[in-house]
């Protein structure tokens, strides 16, 4: 049997890094500038449910914020999704509970859906990554295989 993901999502990402993860090979260490965003699968479900809770009430909260006819969210890319600095633009402009959404994220990224070289990324490797790219990581991720779900709730704008 062949696993297939929804066709409206991407099976993975690469996100280009401008600070290096540290990548153990043959006995080597060496400097990676980017990691790969996978789509969850049906092994990670539970973990995505209270991120998706947080986007939703981030999207509901942004509507409530900028009224019924903005356009901020309905520009979306020519594949149908969110750019990733307008995941961050709802996020930041709302009282979504960003500590939170964050510890639940780098959980799920060490599962396999971020990966260095084909490799979960490590507690250490994720520790050692500069916050602001960890930020990017997660907002790609939530544009991209979390936002399609949530914006179903919103008419599919």
């Amino acid at each position: 049997m062949t696993k297939t993901k929804r066709k409206e999502l991407p099976e993975e990402i690469k996100v280009p890094l401008t600070s290096p993860v540290k990548f153990a090979r043959a006995g080597a260490t060496e400097d990676v500038f980017e990691v790969t965003v996978n789509c969850h699968s049906r092994k990670h479900y539970k973990k995505t449910l209270r991120i998706q809770q947080l986007l939703t009430k981030g999207f509901f909260d942004f509507s409530q914020l900028v009224g019924e006819g903005s356009q901020d969210l309905d520009d979306k890319d020519d594949t149908g999704t969110l750019d990733p600095a307008q995941v961050t633009m709802v996020l930041k402009s709302t009282n979504v509970d960003l500590e939170e959404l964050t510890d639940r994220f780098e959980k799920l990224a060490m599962t396999g859906v971020v990966t260095v070289e084909g490799t979960p990324l490590n507690p250490l490797q994720l520790a050692a990554m500069d916050p602001e790219e960890l930020e990017l990581v997660m907002t790609v991720y939530l544009a991209n295989f979390i936002a399609p779900l949530v914006m179903k709730v919103f008419g599919g704008k």
